[in-house]
């Protein structure tokens, strides 16, 4: 066959965000309820065909991820909640998420200098 395995996927899982990532970005996942922030560089390379890499331990009775975005150093990190949310500190790449008060909605914006 001419086709090249990406990634292999189980039944029923899908791709939630694909981005090229570089050292000192940072990986922001949300399962709606819940955040975790990871810095990139502590995640393993893997090469093609691969299962991919484990990004959280998500608690029990705990929804599937929803949202990923890789924000660069720089770059805001822009969370839209129903409640204030106080920001994870960096934790281990398979580490679990940290709930959050209501449902949270992910989004970057590069500032601007306005003159």
């Amino acid at each position: 066959s001419d086709l090249v395995a990406g990634i292999k996927l189980d039944e029923g899982s899908q791709v939630i965000c694909i981005a090229r990532a570089h050292d000192g970005d940072a990986l922001v996942l949300s399962t709606g309820e819940a955040l975790k922030i990871t810095p990139v560089m502590d995640y393993p390379e893997k090469g093609r065909g691969t299962g991919g890499v484990r990004c959280a331990k998500l608690r029990v009775n705990e929804p599937v991820l929803t949202q990923a975005i890789v924000a660069p150093p720089g770059d805001v990190l822009a969370i839209v909640a129903k409640a204030p949310v106080e920001l994870p500190t960096p934790a281990r790449r398979d580490g679990a998420t940290t709930p959050t008060e209501g449902a949270v909605t992910l989004g970057l914006a590069r500032p601007r200098i306005i003159t």
